[in-house]
């Protein structure tokens, strides 16, 4: 997708600044906004962005009916025109009147962390939304401008509100991101911003999936960039050649909206075939070498795949990257993500690289990366590797003398089957335990097996014979069929099925019904609380995890944090929140006391505890809450997102008022491909399925 509040970001767009304020150094003061407008509009401006409230350094607070007076009757005669109204603006009551008079897009220098009730109603609104970057207030801003490296902790700043507005139900298509000249930026920070924009657009061009965030820059006065100096024009700064008009950025001859290497789950792609072929596999071992080689020691990566025949192409690849930046490389063959990241820690790793397209098929294959703590980098760490990779990187590697070293470690396995059996409770045993188990053909067909046979559990194994084609073909969790035939045929007490990766797993009750991520998270919960294992009384989990999960957990004294969907970003509100339990309705688990990312054996195994203790079967012990009735649709569009129509957004208000506190909407965009999901739950399975099947007709009819 190539748009942003239905603009072609393939062109630069322009934003006119439209302050209607009496202490304003920009425009110079009220006057007659409307006319300035249409001034604005006829000089060629896409979007014109009203404000009614000074941010200047000591502005005076302006109350939200002061505010809404001078803005409101400007935006309703310019809207009236047919301008794109974008409104600048902290409150949420302020938003709601400026969209219901005709405004398209919020524009909050705040990134909606000033008035608590903003992100709800964008989120609700489904409109577009502008996230600056700016510590503080106003007021004090200029007294937090102490930075240890500007662009990066503008870059991982700005990953967090992004992160904060997806986590509200803010659909990433929607959101553009603005690195907030002149506001906790003072004197020459500005110009190094400037100079830093290659990097920032690294990250900006697509923050999270394959699709483009917007980059705004926020058009202060000269005043802002140097305390009052007058600052040098931008063809003096020794950067590349932009095009830059009034906010929309992109690098000359190259679209903003240019697919980013690094998705959800690092990169992703068809083998051999760009990006995931040899080619790319080496410059990104370069960079992230590169990147990682900081102090003194003796640096080194891990690297494990799974059972895909591309592994062997990518792994020497990998390899020549890294040892060519001055990194050692340890080899650990196949193995599961969650085994990597942890040996990423064990051995003092710099890095860990996982080989891995998870529950893809075997066309496909992947790459991610784990730091030096054994969790998936920020969203910011991966946009510098991708901005070195496309720098010229020759004068920068390793010399001859400083080449890196390649050895296999021969006890990886040993090592991680040692590990999930110790996250048993100390005794606990598996005896008498009947299991079918499907490894997907895929990285833990080795290391699952062993870790449950050593326990003690009867095993039926499946999904254990890779050949390097048939990884996830008609078994795993993304087939859970095989699985349940499987439990029935040889009448087991339960059944577990990992992914290629085994990071996430899905079981089967002794009558061959499925048992999902969040029936998992809630059984975890109840029993880790019980014993009083949680770290906190919540636990975190995604927007896409039923409402009743969240009400059994109320019941018993929990909260439920919900997150953007990815494992990646339950993980960080897990750290950031100290919670040790979080995963995904897809049967991503995190234990945060034994694993840094998802892993489908240790969840299995806290599983497999609990129904030792109860003594009751998985069909009674695993059916922990009534889930509601949940649908989810997706509708397929081409061109401008249809959640910019401000009809499509009053069709998404009406059904969420028409569902109250009796149930839940969620209207995203998809993170890889031009759809957009329609969630709905609710009590009432009838009416759900109405008010999706509405949505999902207004959607498709905007289309056509």
């Amino acid at each position: 997708m190539n748009c942003w509040a239905g603009f072609d970001l393939t062109r630069p767009i322009v934003m006119g600044i439209l302050n209607v304020t009496p202490d304003s150094f920009s425009d110079g003061g009220l006057g007659d906004a409307v006319a300035r407008g249409r001034a604005m509009r006829a000089a060629g401006a896409d979007i014109l962005d009203v404000g009614g409230e000074s941010t200047r350094p000591g502005a005076d607070i302006v109350p939200p009916d002061v505010e809404m007076a001078r803005i409101l009757p400007t935006i309703a005669a310019l809207a009236a025109e047919g301008a794109v109204i974008s409104v600048d603006t902290r409150n949420a009551v302020t938003m709601a009147a400026a969209l219901d008079a005709g405004a398209r897009i919020v524009n909050d220098v705040s990134a909606l962390r000033h008035d608590p009730g903003s992100a709800g109603l964008v989120a609700a609104r489904g409109c577009p939304v502008v996230l600056m970057h700016m510590r503080g207030t106003p007021a004090t801003m200029n007294c937090q401008a102490h930075y240890a490296d500007l662009a990066r902790d503008i870059v991982a700043e700005l990953a967090r509100r992004r992160d904060e507005a997806r986590a509200a139900g803010i659909g990433h298509a929607a959101i553009a991101l603005d690195p907030g000249f002149g506001f906790a930026k003072i004197g020459a920070q500005n110009v190094d911003l400037l100079r830093a924009l290659p990097r920032l657009a690294a990250f900006m061009r697509c923050s999270r999936g394959r699709r483009s965030c917007g980059f705004m820059m926020s058009p202060r006065p000269c005043r802002r960039f140097g305390c009052g100096r007058r600052s040098p024009p931008l063809e003096h700064f020794p950067v590349r050649v932009w095009n830059v008009a009034m906010n929309r950025i992109s690098p000359a001859g190259h679209s903003l909206a240019a697919r980013r290497l690094f998705g959800t789950d690092g990169i992703r792609g068809t083998a051999n075939i760009a990006p995931m072929n040899a080619e790319v596999a080496l410059r990104l071992g370069q960079a992230a070498g590169l990147l990682f080689t900081r102090g003194s020691h003796r640096h080194r990566v891990i690297i494990g795949k799974d059972t895909r025949l591309s592994g062997y192409m990518l792994e020497p690849a990998l390899t020549a990257g890294f040892t060519g930046a001055g990194m050692d490389v340890i080899l650990a063959g196949p193995l599961p993500t969650p085994a990597i990241a942890m040996l990423t820690r064990s051995l003092r790793a710099d890095l860990g690289v996982v080989i891995s397209a998870s529950h893809n098929k075997f066309e496909d294959n992947g790459i991610k990366l784990f730091g030096p703590d054994g969790a998936k980098l920020s969203d910011a760490t991966e946009a510098e590797i991708e901005a070195l990779m496309g720098e010229d990187l020759s004068t920068r590697l390793a010399g001859a003398r400083h080449l890196g070293r390649a050895s296999r470690l021969v006890d990886a396995a040993g090592r991680y089957v040692e590990a999930a059996k110790a996250s048993l409770p100390r005794g606990l045993r598996l005896d008498g335990l009947r299991i079918v188990l499907d490894c997907a053909n895929g990285a833990a067909y080795k290391v699952a097996p062993a870790a449950l046979w050593e326990l003690g559990a009867e095993l039926i194994p499946i999904g254990v014979n890779p050949n390097g084609f048939n990884i996830n073909e008609g078994c795993g969790s993304t087939a859970p069929d095989h699985l349940c035939a499987a439990v029935l045929e040889h009448g087991a007490h339960i059944g577990i099925a990992l992914d290629g990766d085994a990071d996430r797993v899905i079981l089967a009750d002794e009558r061959g019904e499925m048992i999902d991520g969040d029936q998992i998270l809630a059984l975890i919960a109840r029993a880790f609380h019980a014993d009083g294992r949680l770290s906190s009384p919540a636990i975190v989990a995604t927007v896409m995890s039923n409402l009743g999960l969240e009400r059994y957990l109320a019941g018993i004294g929990l909260d439920l944090h919900r997150t953007a969907v990815g494992d990646r970003y339950v993980a960080e509100a897990m750290r950031e929140r100290k919670i040790n339990l979080g995963g995904e309705q897809s049967g991503h688990v995190i234990l945060s006391d034994f694993a840094t990312t998802g892993d489908g054996l240790i969840a299995a195994l806290q599983i497999l505890a609990v129904l030792i203790r109860d003594g009751r079967p998985a069909s009674e012990a695993c059916r922990v809450f009534t889930p509601l009735p949940q649908l989810l649709r997706n509708v397929r569009f081409s061109g401008p997102s249809p959640l910019g129509s401000p009809a499509i957004q009053h069709a998404i208000e009406q059904a969420n008022q028409a569902l109250g506190s009796t149930g839940r909407l969620l209207v995203r965009p998809s993170g890889t491909e031009p759809l957009i999901r329609v969630m709905a739950e609710g009590e009432d399975q009838d009416f759900i399925y109405r008010l999706v099947d509405q949505l999902c007709t207004a959607i498709a009819a905007h289309e056509s």
